[in-house]
Order: structure tokens, then C-alpha cells, then sequence
């Protein structure tokens, strides 16, 4: 039975084969997302923050990312059989491009509060968003069918969602002498002035 079910399957992909040229269209709006990055970090660097030079570079960026997430609405209405799910694939572009619909905010209130402090904080934080978007096409890129580097079911993803002190403690030895990498999410609780109760835990943990 399961051979039949195989065979219908494959038989099915050949007549209505998968569009993957959405993935085309995530890479483009993640190249527009490095494009603002870098004009973001060139501003904070060289600290042009009078300059209006920026803000109208990133209004086109933004506008060029606009043009196309709208080709991928257009691609979700005539597209027959979608990569992935139609909501997802929407959801996806939007989030895309509202990265840079804030960074180009970002740029824009630079130069209308004439903000002329320099802070290395600034830079780094927008060295962070570069290192992220390339990483981001990275991703895409690994998303497509056809590429040597797509992630297999084997493969494992290692996060530590609160970024604990003692998830630090623990884990980032076991990492480094395995070689191994990880995602590591921000712990907000410290922003709120809360007060994590794990984190007073650890401290009577066994070793």
C-alpha cells in the first residue's frame, strides 16, 4: 500500500510541480534588507546623521522590498500548488519587509531629531542586524529543493529559548568542546526590572 501511495504522489508532483519561486522572491526582499543594513551602519559610522542623503537611499530600498512582496501576492493568487502554506508564504514576505520598514525609521529619526551623540552601542547593534540578515539569506537559500546545503531530517537544531545564566554555565562548555553551535534568544526579564526565579535556583542546583 505504501508503494501505491508513493507512486501517486510522485505521479502528482510531476503534474502539479511546487513553484519555488517564492524562495527567488524571499532572497530578493533579504537583499534588500542587507542593502538598508549597510547604509544604516554606514550612517551611524561615519556619523552623517545631518545628511538627508540616507533617508531618501532607504525610501527606495523600501519601496524596491514593496514591489516585491507584492509580486508574492500576486505569485500566491495564480500559483496552483505553493512551497509552503499560502498563509505562511504571505506572513513570511510582511515580516520581511517590515525589518526594513524599521530600519528605514530608524534612519528617517536620526536625521529628523538631528541625533549627532556617537555611541559604539549603535554600531554594534546594527553589525548585529547585518550578521543577521546574511545569515537570513543563508536560510532561504537552504529552503530550496535543489540545494546541496538544504537541511536534512537528521539534522538538529539546538535553541536555549531564555537565555538563563546557568544555561550558560552548563551548556556553553559542553558546546565548545563538541564544537557545536547554538541559537541563543534574549532574555528580556531583566528590561521589565523582573527578577528570573530560575536564576535564584541555580544557585542550589547538585553539581
Amino acid at each position: 500500500m505504501k508503494k501505491v501511495i508513493d507512486w501517486f504522489v510522485n505521479k502528482t508532483k510531476s503534474l502539479f510541480p511546487r513553484d519555488v519561486s517564492f524562495f527567488g522572491l524571499f532572497r530578493k526582499i533579504g537583499e534588500q534588507q542587507e542593502k538598508i543594513v549597510l547604509l544604516f551602519i554606514e550612517q551611524v559610522t561615519k556619523r552623517s546623521f545631518d545628511n538627508v542623503e540616507y533617508s531618501r537611499k532607504a525610501e527606495i530600498i523600501e519601496h524596491d522590498s514593496d514591489a516585491i512582496v507584492k509580486q508574492v501576492s500576486h505569485y500566491l493568487r495564480d500559483v496552483f500548488i505553493t512551497p509552503l502554506d499560502r498563509d505562511d508564504i504571505h506572513h513570511l514576505s510582511h515580516e520581511l519587509d517590515n525589518v526594513i520598514d524599521l530600519i528605514e525609521d530608524a534612519i528617517i529619526r536620526i536625521e529628523m531629531y538631528d541625533i549627532n551623540d556617537y555611541s559604539p552601542a549603535i554600531v554594534g547593534f546594527a553589525q548585529l542586524i547585518k550578521e543577521a540578515s546574511v545569515n537570513l539569506i543563508k536560510v532561504i537559500d537552504c529552503m530550496t529543493e535543489n540545494d546541496s546545503n538544504r537541511l536534512q531530517p537528521s539534522d538538529i537544531c539546538i535553541t536555549f529559548d531564555d537565555s538563563l545564566m546557568c544555561q550558560f554555565d552548563v551548556a556553553l562548555p559542553i558546546l565548545e568542546r563538541y564544537k557545536l553551535k547554538a541559537f541563543w534568544f534574549i532574555y528580556s526579564n531583566v528590561f521589565e526590572g523582573q527578577i528570573n526565579k530560575l536564576e535564584v535556583y541555580r544557585a542550589f542546583r547538585l553539581k
